[in-house]
């Protein structure tokens, strides 16, 4: 039996598959659209390739501008979902989230963030988010309510440039933060353990393993991680989306590790 003979829903499954697991492999997007094509399911691999777009320095911006031109009006704001912008020029930024309006998981890697950006920012239904803390800050001081204050769970922060930590509180369903290391993190850590109801784990990332009296200074609370950060940083972001592991995972597992012993010894106490 040829492809063509299977089943559309099986084809679709097949092609589903296929693109998920190789993502990145642009080669086999291009093959597996060809063969698709015969059976009206081409649609189906281009919207799953584009559902998480990484898009780095200014030549990856054009391309995608490019991208943007040829695509059906509405296409990527129905089809993009993570989207990591990288060194890329304030306008291309404003012009690419104004076409990948249904994103639900942002990072903006930019040196310097530009406040022509957070209008569109905050009008994003967001999930997730990784910038720099000031113009975190910055939106949710806005007059305008941010669309994302009541739906965000992860918040990750990779430039810890102000003191407000007041902000964490303001934001109902956070689950997960990540805080670069400095030496005024772990003050800043017990403020976020301490304001966020829904809290479940707080990531310490530095370049290397610090020192071990370094990690136990946030050993007051079991929800803080210490890790070192990920050396594919852009596939770690993009993990999440196909559901690989990504330094989440790996600081749930210690979460959850942690809370296991503490059961363990809290029933041995009981029973002495």
């Amino acid at each position: 039996m040829t492809p063509r003979h299977l089943p559309l829903e099986l084809q679709r499954e097949i092609f589903e598959i296929a693109v998920r697991s190789n993502h990145k492999n642009a080669a086999l997007k291009l093959n597996l659209s060809l063969v698709a094509s015969h059976v009206h399911l081409w649609s189906v691999v281009d919207r799953i390739f584009y559902e998480s777009v990484s898009i780095i320095g200014f030549t990856g911006a054009i391309k995608f501008l490019d991208l943007i031109n040829l695509k059906p009006p509405g296409f990527l704001a129905t089809t993009v979902k993570t989207l990591l912008l990288h060194f890329i020029p304030a306008d291309d930024c404003v012009r690419i989230l104004s076409a990948c309006s249904g994103v639900q998981s942002l990072a903006v890697w930019n040196a310097r963030m530009q406040t022509t950006l957070f209008p569109q920012i905050s009008q994003l239904s967001l999930r997730r988010l990784c910038m720099s803390f000031v113009p975190v800050t910055d939106i949710l001081a806005a007059a305008t309510i941010p669309a994302w204050l009541s739906n965000i769970t992860h918040l990750d922060i990779h430039c810890l440039d102000a003191p407000n930590f007041a902000i964490f509180g303001r934001l109902p369903n956070l689950t997960h933060v990540t805080l670069p290391l400095n030496e005024a993190v772990p003050l800043i850590a017990n403020a976020v353990c301490a304001s966020c109801p829904t809290l479940q784990i707080v990531v310490i990332v530095c370049g290397k393993l610090p020192a071990t009296a370094v990690i136990d200074s946030y050993s007051f609370d079991l929800r803080i991680v210490v890790a070192v950060f990920p050396s594919d940083d852009v596939g770690d972001w993009e993990a999440s989306h196909f559901g690989l592991p990504d330094m989440w995972t790996s600081a749930e597992r210690v979460v959850a590790k942690r809370k296991k012993a503490l059961a363990t010894l809290r029933s041995i106490d009981n029973s002495a």
